[in-house]
């Protein structure tokens, strides 16, 4: 069921994308998993700036395709979790972020005004 707004998805897109950028220099991260865990951060601000949502900024993306790509930025970040050697404290928070962008993924709903443009425009609309 699709019940959070794609407002809030944005915004925890943003929040998620900084925290995995600037965690692991504050905690101080080994380089390996440092470079993994913001590569993860950087795709996923790129992804919420380049989305066709409220929150975005350039609005190139389709939401469907953003939330594809957040489902496998979050698997991505659990996995690497779980192979990387890192300090408890950002396994934990690795391990929540990617669970929120995952449960994120599956629960944002979709905008109602692009649902209706897409009605008033192609093959099926009705014509002027």
């Amino acid at each position: 069921m699709r019940f959070v707004p794609s407002l809030v998805h944005g915004l925890a897109d943003y929040v998620c994308g900084a925290f995995l950028l600037a965690g692991p220099i504050l905690l101080q991260e080994p380089e390996p998993a440092r470079h993994a865990i913001m590569m993860i951060g950087s795709l996923v601000l790129l992804n919420s700036v380049l989305t066709d949502y409220e929150a975005g900024i350039h609005r190139l993306l389709p939401l469907r395709i953003h939330l594809c790509f957040d489902t496998i930025l979050g698997a991505a970040v659990l996995a690497l979790s779980l192979i990387l050697t890192l300090s408890p404290v950002m396994a934990v928070m690795a391990w929540l972020s990617g669970l929120l962008t995952v449960a994120l993924a599956t629960t944002t709903k979709f905008p109602r005004r692009r649902l209706e443009q897409r009605r008033l425009v192609g093959p099926g609309a009705p014509r002027q």
